[in-house]
Formats: C-alpha cells, structure tokens, sequence
C-alpha cells in the first residue's frame, strides 16, 4: 500500500510536468515532420515557407539523411527566416531546461550545510563555470609558456 500511494504520487507529477509537453506537441510534429504535414495546419507565418521546404527535392534529401539541428541549421536565413526562428524557438526549449536543471542542481550542493560560508560573489563565479562549455586549450598554454615554476 505504501508503495502503491507513492508510485500514484510520481505518476501524477509526472503527469503535471510534462502537461506543458501535451500543449506543445502539434509544434513538435511541425518540427520533426515538415515534409509530411500540409501547410493549411501549421501557423500562417509558417506556411509558405513550408511549401517552399516541401518542394525543394535537395531539402528532403538534407532533412532524410542528418539531424534536426543541422537541418534547421543550414536553412537560408532569406529563403527561411519564421522557420529557422520556429526551429531556434522549439529547440531553444531542451537547451534551457538542461541549464537551467545543471545550474540548480549545482547551486543546492555548493550552498548546502558543508559549505554555508560562501558568499555570493564566489557562488556567481561557480555558476558561472558550470554553465559555461568552455574547455581550457592545455597544449596551447604549455607551448606559449615563457617560463615555468621549477620546485625547490
């Protein structure tokens, strides 16, 4: 029973989380499916576009063979700015979320009770770190480094 009230539990967060997904989904389809769906049930701003998308026999031959960003990616910013908006807009959606999630979650274990003497300024340089994609190019360094430390 004790476990019966909490998987009902999860279902119904799930269920409440991903409701947004549900509304969303008919834009989804318009993204994953642009050589399939007819022009008349997309949004306006879309549709001539999507006729032009469809009758290029080179951008179903694109959209077959890669991958969703790519694709979305190598559009024409003349031939196709709502769609390349749409698609930044949609994609823009996942990207958010991941970090948004990475950055709470690094917030909560740098502020917790081991290290509640952190001020704010040093917090804003750690969150600044971990939602950043930067990579430090080691061998670039090492090689236009004058001078190293030599121990004693």
């Amino acid at each position: 029973q004790k476990y019966k009230e909490q998987i009902h539990d999860l279902a119904r967060e799930f269920e409440r989380r991903f409701e947004d997904f549900k509304n969303l989904e008919p834009l989804f389809t318009i993204l994953t499916t642009p050589f399939c769906i007819k022009a008349d049930e997309i949004p306006e701003d879309l549709q001539l576009e999507l006729l032009d998308m469809q009758a290029n026999c080179e951008l179903k031959e694109k959209f077959k063979s890669g991958l969703l960003l790519e694709f979305y990616g190598s559009l024409s910013d003349v031939s196709f700015p709502n769609f390349k908006r749409f698609a930044a807009k949609m994609f823009s959606i996942f990207g958010s979320t991941y970090i948004c999630e990475q950055a709470f979650s690094c917030m909560k274990i740098n502020k917790s009770k081991n290290r509640s003497i952190m001020n704010d300024c040093n917090l804003n340089a750690i969150m600044k770190i971990v939602t950043s994609d930067l990579a430090p190019q080691f061998k670039n360094i090492v090689e236009n480094c004058e001078q190293f430390h030599t121990s004693h």
